[in-house]
């Protein structure tokens, strides 16, 4: 038989059985990469959703400005928001530095806002509500309800 011609087995099986096997296996490393690829990105976006899902939010009234502060917000961006603490107290825990910033928020003589940071991240906050703050809430309270009554 002939080189060049074509026999019966070779129409039933071609040659090139060797390059769909190499085919298949780069074809298996394509898709490894990029599940690996998307697994780590897909964690990274994910894990990231969940720490900004812990923020707690609040609002500080301070110099007739309401600022809004989060747990996980840097110690410098607090400074700026806030401007510099009434004191400050600082101590090293293990592995962590811990840091408290006391604020006068309400004009009185004592501090009414604490900030605990860990590591440069604010991680808990006090607020203690004074003489003067529990009167302008009552008031506020008062004055809207007598104005849903007298509204038509």
């Amino acid at each position: 038989m002939n080189e060049d011609s074509f026999g019966v087995d070779d129409a039933i099986e071609p040659k090139s059985r060797s390059h769909r096997g190499f085919g298949m296996f780069v074809l298996g490393i394509l898709v490894g990469a990029g599940l690996t690829v998307g697994g780590y990105f897909g964690y990274n976006y994910f894990s990231g959703r969940a720490e900004r899902a812990n923020y707690h939010y609040f609002d500080v009234e301070i110099d007739k400005n309401v600022v809004t502060l989060h747990t996980g917000m840097s110690r410098d961006s607090v400074t700026v928001l806030m401007g510099l603490p009434v004191s400050s107290e600082s101590a090293i825990v293990g592995r962590h530095f811990n840091e408290t910033l006391e604020y006068n928020t309400s004009g009185g003589l004592t501090p009414d806002l604490e900030l605990k940071f860990v590591d440069g991240k604010l991680t808990e906050y006090h607020h203690n509500a004074t003489s003067s703050d529990v009167l302008k809430s009552l008031e506020k309270g008062v004055g809207s309800l007598f104005e849903e009554l007298l509204t038509p």
